[in-house]
């Protein structure tokens, strides 16, 4: 049976490195691609999600599992991923958010045979261009809202996680995610796609 994030971190604070290696490869990719849709640049995601595990892994001791370790992680990388943007702000560097037609690639890579679109060029050209509208809607929110959105639909986190990485009352995280997903509704029937 594997050990549950609160008792790897429970090791991590005892100084089992082991434990640590076992938490950054559970949750190395996840994290990686949250950083990713908030910073659509590679390079720098993987460095703040290297810094997220850094914070981690110096906080360890204080780590209480109380909450859920995922809340915490993701909490950890919003605070970094909005320190980020503040300082490119600061420093007068065009704005991190960017289209990033990779998860339309994922998408159509993940698509089977059984699907009947494998060959359909035509169905992966859609997806993408489906994948940059959708992109633009969500350059469009404000960041509250779109992190919530992302949060919810792309990772899969409960309002009540959601809630705790934003440090806000659940009844806020549902109105942000409704009026997110309306407002990504709206863009879209501007652009005639629904």
């Amino acid at each position: 049976m594997q050990p549950t994030d609160d008792e790897l971190m429970q090791r991590v604070a005892n100084g089992e490195s082991d434990a640590f290696s076992l938490l950054v490869e559970r949750y190395k990719y996840e994290l990686y691609q949250f950083v990713l849709q908030r910073v659509h640049n590679r390079e720098i995601a993987s460095d703040l999600s290297q810094d997220v595990f850094v914070k981690i892994f110096q906080a360890a001791g204080q780590y209480s599992p109380e909450g859920k370790f995922r809340s915490w992680l993701y909490r950890i990388a919003q605070n970094i991923c909005v320190d980020e943007y503040r300082q490119r702000c600061r420093a007068s560097i065009l704005p991190l958010i960017q289209i990033d037609g990779s998860e339309a690639e994922r998408k159509q890579q993940s698509i089977g045979p059984s699907d009947n679109l494998e060959g359909d060029p035509a169905y992966g050209l859609e997806l993408k261009e489906l994948n940059g509208y959708i992109q633009q809607a969500l350059q469009r929110l404000p960041e509250p809202q779109r992190t919530a959105f992302i949060l919810c639909q792309t990772r899969g986190l409960t309002y009540q996680e959601i809630a705790r990485i934003q440090g806000c009352p659940l009844g806020t995280v549902k109105s942000r995610v409704h009026v997110a997903l309306h407002k990504i509704k709206e863009y879209l029937k501007e652009c005639e796609l629904l």
